[in-house]
C-alpha cells in the first residue's frame, strides 16, 4: 500500500506538487585539466511534492554533517543524493524555482511502495 499517494491527495491541496525534469548521475569525466565534472543521464519528467525540512530531518543531516539542504523533495521513484563510495554526485532535478542537487536520501521506501524522501539543496 502506498500511503504516500494516500497522504499526497490531500498535501496537494494546500500545497500543489509541481513539475520536475531529472538528471540522474551517472558519476563523472576527469576533463583534460584534471578537473571532474559530473555527468548525467537523459533528462526525465516527473512530479514532486516540495516541503520544508523537518527539525527530525535537520539533525539528521546535521549527524551527517550536511548544513547545505534546504528543502525536502517527495518522489514517486528512486533519488540519489551523493555518495563517495559509489563515486555519485547525486541527481539533479529542475524545478520551476531554480535547479537542485539531491543532497541526501532522507527516506527510501521505493522497493516496497514506490516512493522516497530527499533533501535537496539549490544550486546557482
Amino acid at each position: 500500500m502506498n500511503l504516500r499517494a494516500i497522504a499526497n491527495q490531500l498535501t496537494q491541496s494546500v500545497n500543489p506538487n509541481v513539475p520536475a525534469t531529472l538528471r540522474v548521475s551517472t558519476g563523472y569525466q576527469t576533463a583534460g585539466t584534471g578537473k571532474q565534472e559530473p555527468t548525467y543521464g537523459e533528462p526525465e519528467q516527473l512530479v514532486v511534492q516540495m516541503q520544508s525540512l523537518t527539525k527530525r530531518d535537520l539533525q539528521h543531516l546535521a549527524d551527517m554533517n550536511i548544513s547545505n539542504a534546504t528543502r525536502a523533495v517527495f518522489a514517486n521513484r528512486q533519488l540519489t543524493g551523493v555518495d563517495r563510495v559509489e563515486q555519485s554526485g547525486g541527481d539533479m532535478l529542475d524545478l520551476p524555482d531554480g535547479r537542485y542537487l539531491v543532497t541526501a536520501v532522507l527516506q527510501d521506501w521505493t522497493a516496497t511502495s514506490g516512493w522516497c524522501k530527499a533533501a535537496v539543496t539549490r544550486q546557482l
